[in-house]
């Protein structure tokens, strides 16, 4: 398509946007979710240039590529890449845009729903609120790293109290009714069961009818006389975890190398994305997660030596895995072991802080009902269940619990006490009558809430179901106590107080959490069936993948449904798109970024969303060449499928290009500028840049002419090995670092330097080469021209490599015309405004957009 064809198509496009601001009287609405690479934050600010209003929310991620401020800001002091402080830096006075949040899901759908009603006070609020999360959040990695950091200020430490305070007051409210009604529960909340994978029909909601036997307690060495019944299996599967998991992860933690979707892994990144937690380069050791008594924590976190704990197990590499394992355990110390022994000791309940949010999304994970309290951690788990029979037959059973309940006989112990009741009366005795008589009960409340626990755990689809002490305790009978000695007599009878219902304290605060923090749910019966349909699908993947799909649909994805509805797209980056395809929504889009190349055909959660999303969306950016292939793979609809450049912002690079004075160059040294993240080596495949092959390159040519420098910058799990071979190739004196850059300062290298060098594995451009490009300067690189052809209209002019010999021979093309006489930085300069501008990126959007409005 000639220029003159492409303004045509722009302008229609524009005149798209023009008539609906006229039929709606309001601009076109997108919410774009996700930010990895800050490509969410870029469409959405080129979109907005063109009158969309359009909104980013990149919620639980936080890695500097996916904030704003590296885009955008000025800065000159070095950042940590995972967890960046921007209080800790001058931004040259830039601010952060409101139509982009950040931080914990519910506290950024909480400003959404308010930003969105146009209630600019509770807006401001729980903006506010954001930034005091992340300050705590920072306090607790510094304190890991026996940093300290100046005091939380003022306005950031009320705003966290006042949300304290709120929690505290939805507690009060929350007193128990009576248990011998099963359809009489908690204000806001449900007794039944997490959705299932499979609907429960209403002939069967009722829960199974107690045996009339009592129930005697035996010892675990009798409790599975046939050595091929549920103990074998049980058995069999603690030693899988302790051969293949545990092994598997400490190996990872010690060497640094992560391994790819192997079992072990699986199952381990299962664990991680259930609990909500950021997306790391390498995977946690199994304990992070839990301790052996989590109420032993919180004393030594209020003494001045609260890490001391964790420090012996970090790696002598200050920035390896280990480290940030420190900083993950500490934050646990600090902000969810503390918070939760808080709530046992005092029966409050904590709302939507991020200790809360880890500790709901663990118990949802395992199908638990939803109660207006958190239990304690050992209500479900103890340290050695194999032990515990013996201990639940001695006549003091009773006290193998009494360290976990509330002095107070109205607090949180009492419930949790009646709470194993109820599992001893209507899931443990069922599950023992399955195990003794073969014979497995159908779609009844104990099945469906047992399945969903085991499921949650990822373990295999037998055709029996489990005994309890597989996961928690063998014989939970004992541990209901005599009516004289524990609460759990209660349970039944008509002596518990009614719930009361306190007024609403009457404090603005206090109404924006009541008003927004939590939205109106009218998708849950279509999103349960969609769900269930989906999983269906996908009966030969491995269970705990189906749980996480599962577990992501009832804990992330269905808070979003009151938001999506404002909004006429949804544009989800990356997975994101899975999020209103559960919903039931029609009028959403996926936006790709090297997402399909692997993962929608991996047997694993990521890959169950990936696919769905894709195959279910209205349209398709593609904004890789190369992973064609894969759309041809996935069969998605051509006419559904556009083919989109990355959105950038090609205004600011002409501005920052008018503005630069570049100083003269030295013409005897030839500079080569990599700013690419070294990956050449570690797993997985898909994510390496080799880098080596430019090395190796370089100190072949460098037998014959030295004169040219390396300029890399310093990130990247290889790091350590690149200059390992840069040492062993002998060029170090060739070779430079610098640490990273931002924005501003990245462009000025590019300018800087005589050539850019970008990544060898990938066949296709990504955000070095086009931002270069966009700059005037010659790429090396990998790509696919004949790809690249179809996928842009006109191939780039890149200098192409992907192996020593390519990278050697255009080294000594550039050295050969230093100055760049061939002109083909000015090539690729022109390429680039007229494949890659703003206004097509937009005008390509906007034409999607149209037919999904016209439907």
């Amino acid at each position: 398509m000639g220029p003159k064809n492409r303004d045509s198509e722009f302008q229609l496009q524009l005149a798209f946007l023009r008539e609906f601001q006229r039929a709606h009287n309001r601009p076109l609405r997108v919410l774009h979710i996700g930010n990895i690479a800050n490509n969410a934050y870029n469409n959405a600010l080129i979109q907005r240039r063109f009158g969309i209003e359009a909104d980013v929310i990149c919620y639980n991620y936080y890695h500097v590529m996916g904030c704003p401020e590296w885009e955008a800001a000025s800065f000159d002091s070095n950042i940590d890449n995972m967890f960046p402080d921007w209080w800790a830096t001058e931004l040259g006075g830039w601010r952060r845009p409101d139509w982009f949040v950040q931080g914990p899901v519910l506290d950024c759908l909480s400003y959404l729903r308010a930003k969105n009603a146009g209630d600019g006070g509770a807006a401001a609020f729980f903006w506010t609120l954001l930034q005091a999360r992340y300050w705590e959040m920072l306090d607790g990695i510094a304190a890991a790293e026996s940093r300290v950091r100046p005091p939380m200020p003022e306005h950031l430490a009320d705003t966290i109290s006042i949300a304290r305070e709120f929690q505290d007051f939805q507690a009060s409210k929350a007193i128990p009714q009576p248990l011998d009604q099963p359809t009489s529960v908690l204000p806001g909340a449900t007794i039944e069961p997490e959705p299932t994978l499979f609907p429960i029909s209403s002939a069967s909601s009722e829960p199974a009818s107690p045996d009339p036997q009592p129930v005697q307690s035996r010892s675990s060495a009798n409790e599975y006389p046939d050595s091929e019944g549920p103990g074998r299996f049980v058995s069999t599967y603690r030693s899988l975890l302790a051969k293949y998991v545990f092994v598997h992860l400490r190996r990872e933690a010690e060497t640094g190398v992560v391994d790819g979707a192997s079992l072990a892994v699986a199952i381990w990144r299962s664990q991680r994305r259930s609990r909500g937690l950021p997306r790391f380069g390498f995977e946690f050791p199994a304990d992070v997660f839990t301790m052996p008594n989590p109420d032993t924590a919180p004393p030594a976190a209020s003494k001045g030596k609260e890490y001391r704990t964790f420090r012996g197990s970090r790696s002598s590499s200050a920035k390896g895995p280990s480290r940030l394992v420190s900083i993950y355990r500490s934050l646990l110390t600090k902000y969810v072991f503390v918070h939760l022994q808080r709530e046992a000791e005092t029966g409050v309940v904590a709302g939507p802080s991020l200790a809360v949010a880890i500790w709901r999304s663990q118990r949802r994970s395992r199908g638990l009902p939803r109660f207006g309290f958190e239990f304690p951690v050992g209500v479900f788990t103890v340290p050695n269940p194999d032990a515990a029979t013996s201990a639940a037959s001695e006549s003091d059973e009773d006290g193998t619990f009494r360290d976990l309940r509330s002095p107070n006989p109205k607090g949180p112990g009492r419930l949790v006490s009646i709470y194993r009741s109820l599992l001893t009366k209507y899931v443990f005795v069922h599950l023992q009558r399955e195990a003794e008589t073969g014979v497995v009960d159908g779609s009844s409340v104990a099945v469906a809430f047992w399945r969903s626990q085991r499921r949650s755990r990822g373990l295999p689809r037998f055709g029996f179901e489990f005994p309890a002490d597989a996961f928690t305790m063998p014989d939970p009978v004992t541990a209901t106590p005599a009516a004289s000695n524990s609460a759990a007599a209660d349970v039944g009878s008509s002596g518990i107080a009614v719930v009361i219902q306190p007024a609403i304290v009457d404090r603005p605060e206090f109404r924006y959490f009541e008003k927004y923090g939590k939205g109106e749910d009218r998708n849950a019966s279509q999103r349960a069936a969609r769900l269930g349909d989906l999983l269906r699908q996908f009966t030969d993947y491995p269970a705990e993948a189906l749980v996480l799909v599962e577990a992501f649909a009832s804990t992330i994805a269905n808070e979003f449904a009151d938001v999506l509805e404002h909004y006429d797209i949804i544009q989800g980056y990356s997975i994101d798109g899975f999020i209103p395809f559960i919903n039931g929504l029609k009028n959403y889009t996926c936006y790709e970024h090297g997402t399909l190349r692997e993962l929608p055909f991996e047997k694993t959660y990521n890959g169950i969303l990936c696919s769905a999303s894709y195959k279910n969306a209205a349209f398709s950016f593609v904004t890789n060449s190369d992973v064609l292939p894969s759309v041809a793979r996935l069969k998605l609809n051509r006419e559904r499928t556009v083919y989109l450049p990355h959105a950038f912002d090609d205004e600011k690079i002409s501005s920052f290009r008018a503005g630069l004075k570049i100083p003269k160059r030295d013409p005897k040294v030839t500079t080569f500028f990599s700013p690419t993240r070294h990956h050449w080596h570690a797993a997985p495949v898909s994510m390496q840049k080799g880098n080596d092959l430019f090395l190796r390159a370089a100190a072949q040519v460098a037998q014959a002419d030295r004169d040219f420098r390396i300029i890399l910058v310093e990130w990247g799990v290889d790091v350590y090995r690149s200059k390992e071979l840069i040492q062993e190739l002998r060029i170090e004196d060739m070779v430079s670092w610098i640490p990273s850059l931002n924005k501003a300062e990245l462009r000025q290298r590019y300018c800087s330097s005589d050539v850019v060098v970008d990544q060898f594995r990938i066949p296709a451009i990504g955000g070095v080469t086009f931002e270069a490009m966009a700059l005037g300067r010659r790429v090396i690189t990998n790509l696919d021209e004949t790809q690249s052809a179809e996928f842009f209209g006109a191939t780039p002019p890149c200098l192409v490599a992907d192996s020593i010999e390519s990278c050697a021979a255009r080294i000594l093309e550039v050295l050969a015309d230093p100055l760049d006489g061939n002109g083909c930085g000015d090539a690729a300069r022109l390429w680039f405004e007229k494949c890659h501008s703003a206004q097509r990126v937009v005008a390509l959007q906007l034409a999607a957009y149209r037919t999904i409005c016209a439907a």
